[in-house]
């Protein structure tokens, strides 16, 4: 089971931080690079960060300017227990912990500030959805559901808008290719399980756009080309490397109608420790590369 911290008291009554010891740790703040965010102007841009192994919690303030208190004590790092209340800017929530006592790990010592942090922010995935939320415009996944169908479940009950390119196709039978356009908020759990169920199988594209919904799948549909049968056949733009073959040809004017719309694509490269960020130039494509690895 997990832990679960709700809010009790502040600007937002319905905020919940849930940590499982599979998504751990889970950082709140007033920022869209927090996993949770919670809209209390006191509250730092990543103001603390939650550990869950499923018997130990541990809470870190994360240099917040207003400080994080437990059970009315100022702290940097503190062991969290059922019942606990946790204080942070304006917000108050309470704490509920209900380990897994078959799964308790042997008792090695304290986890440290510098173990908490390496966890939070040393993993590639983690760093991927650090770059994907500090990004200012709205943020889309273009994900290949035939590569990712556990995703499909997770997308539905997440309450996000998302519109598959091909609607004739059998949840039951994806085929070799199924493209699909998913919304993703920055608040929204759903964009770490994204990154987590397809970064390094190369089925997921990512988009940025000041654009809604409907305007950015209206475009992408006038880059599918579809089969007699009314199928997709393939796209240009639903998988990293058949994105980078086309970017690599494109001259500028091509570069501005395959962008219409959208102001960047950001993907994985052929090297999983690295995102690929591209936008378009005043000579076609501009690309830029950041590492993600040690």
């Amino acid at each position: 089971m997990p832990l679960i911290l709700s809010v009790i008291q502040g600007p937002s009554m319905s905020g919940t931080v849930v940590v499982s010891p599979e998504r751990s740790p889970r950082t709140v703040g007033r920022s869209p690079m927090a996993d949770v965010y919670i809209p209390d102007e006191w509250l730092g841009d990543v103001h603390f960060a939650v550990y869950f192994d499923g018997a130990r919690a541990v809470l870190r303030d994360l240099g917040s300017p207003n400080g994080t208190y437990v059970n009315g004590t100022g702290v940097t790092e503190c062991a969290l227990s059922h019942g606990d209340q946790v204080a942070a800017g304006q917000t108050f929530f309470s704490v509920e912990v209900q380990p897994e006592v078959q799964a308790a790990p042997v008792d090695d010592g304290e986890i440290t500030p510098d173990e908490l942090l390496a966890a939070f922010r040393n993993g590639p995935r983690e760093r991927v959805r650090w770059a994907l939320r500090d990004e200012d415009h709205h943020l889309y996944a273009v994900v290949d559901a035939a590569l990712a169908p556990d995703l499909l479940v997770t997308i539905n009950r997440a309450g996000e808008t998302f519109c598959a390119f091909d609607e004739t196709r059998d949840p039951e039978d994806l085929g070799e290719t199924a493209p699909m356009l998913v919304s993703l908020s920055m608040e929204s759990d759903l964009v770490a399980d994204v990154v987590e169920e397809t970064w390094g199988h190369g089925a997921a594209v990512y988009l940025v756009s000041e654009h809604p919904f409907h305007e950015v799948y209206a475009h992408l549909v006038s880059l599918v080309e579809y089969g007699d049968d009314g199928g997709v056949r393939g796209t240009s733009f639903h998988k990293p490397d058949v994105l980078y073959e086309h970017l690599a040809r494109c001259s500028t004017d091509e570069a501005r109608d395959f962008f219409g719309p959208i102001t960047a694509f950001l993907a994985e490269s052929e090297n999983p420790d690295e995102l690929l960020r591209f936008q378009r130039s005043e000579s076609g494509v501009e690309v830029q590369s950041f590492p993600l690895g040690d």
